[in-house]
């Protein structure tokens, strides 16, 4: 769909997450262990006690048009009943040229509660770019995301 680029896009949580389990996260040394896959629906949400972190998705598909960068909003005011705090992975994303994908949130739940499929996570803006860019050749390590992914630094 369009954006207006004054309003943004919402943005809402997919369907499957990955719930972190304990150790120690080292980037670029990610156990498999560490997080566990966990679907969510509508009807049935997933609960949470307050302290928990997990890895989302967006169910939206994003794709930037050319001569733009998407940013991702962390929080509104107007979104602070949600039960956790969501951090996108990569708050600036690229053209599609550079990305295209479901862009991954960080996840803290500030207080218990449950989470389900299409809960408002975050919003996105388009900015429009000053001048060209000169790397649109390199390609995302995270381009066509369609979950929740670790980090691939």
């Amino acid at each position: 769909s369009d954006i207006n680029l004054n309003h943004g896009l919402i943005l809402t949580l997919g369907k499957d997450l990955l719930v972190y389990h304990g150790g120690i996260l080292q980037p670029g040394n990610i156990q498999g262990g560490q997080f566990q896959p966990q679907a969510i629906s509508r009807i049935l949400p997933h609960y949470f006690p307050q302290g928990s972190f997990f890895l989302s998705a967006s169910s939206e598909y994003v794709e930037i048009p050319p001569g733009y960068v998407g940013y991702v909003i962390e929080r509104e005011p107007a979104y602070f009943l949600l039960p956790f705090a969501g951090h996108p992975n990569a708050p600036y994303i690229g053209p599609k040229t550079i990305f295209k994908g479901r862009i991954t949130f960080e996840n803290s739940m500030m207080r218990e509660g449950h989470v389900f499929e299409g809960m408002i996570q975050s919003k996105l803006l388009l900015k429009p770019l000053k001048t060209p860019l000169d790397n649109h050749d390199q390609v995302s390590r995270y381009n066509h995301q369609t979950h929740a992914t670790v980090s691939r630094l």
